[in-house]
């Protein structure tokens, strides 16, 4: 379970917009002709309907199954009409299904924006939240988004993104996990024993560049740099992100299975920012001592 937050009702002058706020600090607002109020709170991440109430004439599973594929179908191409288009649909099932039913509609809706948004790989929100920044100038400033972070490009010796097969504990299937290695300073060889694994934030991904302030801070004092991009975003695989429980997992295969063996004898060194803190905590609580060289 995850404290998401609520999608909140306002306006100003008539004028009304939908509030999306998460437990991350990370705020958005949709301008436009939105008619309905929508909670969600301690989000379930699988079962969408498992606490709301049945009918006779109403079955929240079925209604949940309802969402999916209305959203799958969805090809909005920026985050008012795709609103737009979820609030129809709301308020002309509210009518097909009798107003008896409208509390279990809005909380299935609401737990399936958040579900979609904050943890789902291919999520159409997220995505257009990423495509239509130019549209909110206000939310330019968010960690990742902002158009120098686009650019920055790569540390110099960082090679082509690698591949490695890793097992999902999830459920027991394999998909693929990027990762970007950057070498040490040639000039700098103080720290050359040691590689720094990283993993960045929630949703982040380096795929436009590994060269930031903390990949340059330890770049600057000669460590190498093992930088892994996150499960179900940018290349690597995986249906879900999930806030650094099986992240985590990601983690030790890459220090097991590349790093022990294409660069032995180094000393590992654990750093993330945000969610990526969350997952090398994780990642101390379940890793084997014998993972780490040092």
């Amino acid at each position: 379970m995850v404290n998401i937050g609520t999608i909140l009702l306002w306006g100003k002058n008539n004028e009304k917009k939908y509030l999306l706020m998460t437990g991350m600090a990370l705020t958005i607002v949709v301008s436009g002709p939105v008619q309905t109020v929508v909670h969600a709170a301690n989000l379930p991440s699988e079962k969408l309907a498992k606490n709301v109430k049945q009918s006779q004439e109403f079955n929240a599973k079925e209604y949940a199954d309802e969402i999916m594929e209305f959203m799958q179908k969805q090809d909005a191409t920026d985050l008012k009409s795709l609103f737009k288009a979820i609030v129809d649909k709301e308020n002309s099932d509210i009518t097909t299904y009798g107003a008896k039913n409208t509390e279990q509609i809005k909380m299935l809706w609401g737990a399936y924006i958040f579900f979609d948004f904050g943890f789902v790989g291919q999520s159409k929100i997220f995505e257009l939240f990423q495509n239509n920044t130019k549209g909110y100038p206000q939310l330019k400033a968010l960690p990742g988004l902002s158009d120098d972070n686009q650019s920055n490009g790569f540390l110099p010796g960082t090679g082509e993104a690698i591949a490695l097969p890793v097992k999902n504990n999830a459920d027991g299937s394999t998909f693929t996990s990027y990762a970007y290695y950057t070498p040490h300073k040639e000039s700098i060889t103080e720290n050359a024993d040691k590689t720094v694994v990283m993993h960045g934030g929630f949703r982040g991904n380096i795929d436009s560049g590994n060269d930031i302030p903390e990949t340059r801070t330890f770049y600057d004092k000669g460590y190498n740099i093992l930088y892994i991009d996150n499960r179900a975003t940018s290349k690597s695989g995986g249906d879900y992100v999930t806030l650094g429980q099986y992240e985590s997992d990601d983690v030790i295969a890459w220090i097991k299975d590349y790093l022990n063996v294409q660069h032995a004898n180094q000393k590992v060194v654990l750093y993330g920012g945000s969610m990526g803190a969350a997952t090398m905590m994780s990642v101390l609580a379940k890793a084997h001592p014998e993972i780490f060289m040092a």
